[in-house]
């Protein structure tokens, strides 16, 4: 899955902006595999990430009018609609006094079995430990730190994650 022309998301927001429908249903099919994994990595269930969907796509179609390019790239727009609205659920279930659906993490085997091998990205991170791997992938998709989430660990344990992924990957 390759990322949507820039050029094209701004076309289809402006488009949406003065109201075309036809122009909204591109967009989501251009961006809803995007959101729907995002939602999927923070509300772990497939009801939910389906419902947070509809609302990322409803608070787009509301807001079109009002973006601008100033603010970022549709697509990283519509990722921090989602998290944010991901955010608000999980924060409504706690106050509900509700669990928060998780799914079973993987072992470490099973993480490192499912990257792919062929790429050098995966290889490496399949050779580095699990800790670092945790600290790369927190970084990465910028998980929030909540109890029932990896935490980002303190500037000095990513860094030398980061640091120990560069000299593997640059194979030094």
């Amino acid at each position: 899955m390759s990322l949507p022309p820039d050029a094209q998301q701004v076309a289809l927001i402006e488009r949406i902006g003065a109201g075309d429908v036809e122009a909204f249903g591109e967009l989501f099919d251009l961006l809803s595999p995007y959101v729907v994994a995002a939602l999927r990595r923070s509300v772990r269930d497939e009801e939910l990430t389906a419902e947070l969907t509809v609302a990322v796509f409803q608070e787009l179609w509301v807001m079109a009018p009002l973006w601008d390019r100033h603010v970022g790239r549709p697509l990283l727009w519509a990722l921090a609609l989602a998290r944010s609205q991901a955010n608000e659920l999980k924060e409504g279930l706690r106050r509900a006094g509700e669990t928060v659906p998780t799914i079973e993490r993987p072992d470490d085997a099973e993480r490192q079995a499912a990257r792919a091998p062929a790429s050098q990205v995966g290889s490496v991170l399949g050779a580095l430990g699990p800790e670092d791997v945790e600290v790369l992938e927190a970084a990465w998709f910028g998980h929030p730190a909540e109890p029932d989430t990896v935490r980002l660990p303190d500037d000095d344990r990513t860094a030398a994650a980061l640091s120990r992924f560069a000299r593997a990957l640059g194979g030094s």
